[in-house]
């Protein structure tokens, strides 16, 4: 749909749970800090939070819709393993 949310977070997903038919659906909210992107543009402001976003962000290089990828990987791993895949900052702030 060409949107970049730019803070996926385990703070930002959402579960909708139907015992009696046995779904699950997730939905992501906030989208504070999401932008629409056309084909190959690219973004360049520092927005997220930190122990979430992707390296180019950090590094405050141009980027593009695969950053969401990025944080969704974060998220899962955290879901999984129950921790940070590296040091978590003392405080979750935004950048």
């Amino acid at each position: 749909m060409g949107i970049v949310h730019r803070d996926i977070k385990c703070d930002n997903i959402m579960v909708d749970i139907n015992i009696k038919k046995g779904e699950h659906n997730f939905m992501i909210a906030d989208f504070g800090f999401s932008t629409y992107l056309g084909f190959e543009e690219k973004c360049h402001s520092k927005l997220g939070t930190r122990n979430y976003v992707a390296p180019e962000i950090c590094n405050e290089e141009k980027y593009g819709k695969a950053v969401d990828i990025w944080s969704l990987g974060i998220v899962f791993y955290t879901i999984y393993f129950g921790r940070f895949p590296y040091f978590k900052s003392k405080d979750n702030q935004k950048l």
